[in-house]
């Protein structure tokens, strides 16, 4: 009898174990891609200024357009950034929220008012 809640408690922590191993995997994984993600929004920022690309038209470029438009030749960069500049307004660069989201926000604020309380 004593083998097996030995052996119970022994396979609890080599599950959690696996669980907090996963979860150190996936945090340096992200830190990677995130740090990846600024080096490439730097790089291209910097190619655009020194193709004479205006500061406000660099602002104006969503992080999507910037990896976008790292694919284009350096002749036609400065058009493709000026056109992708303009071509966004102000109140569509913030995206939608997705279906998730919203079926997910009435729970949120129902925690947020309990945790409140």
């Amino acid at each position: 009898m004593r083998c097996g809640i030995l052996s119970a408690c022994i396979r609890r922590l080599v599950d959690r174990a696996r669980i907090i191993s996963i979860l150190i995997a996936s945090d340096y994984r992200s830190s990677a891609l995130g740090a990846q993600d600024r080096v490439i929004r730097l790089e291209e920022r910097l190619r655009l200024t020194a193709l004479g690309v205006p500061h406000a038209t660099i602002e104006a470029l969503t992080v999507r357009q910037i990896i976008g438009l790292r694919f284009a030749s350096d002749n036609e960069l400065p058009a493709l950034a000026e056109r992708a500049s303009v071509s966004i307004s102000p109140k569509s660069r913030s995206r939608p929220a997705s279906k998730a989201g919203a079926r997910l926000l009435p729970r949120l604020k129902t925690v947020i008012v309990c945790q409140e309380k």
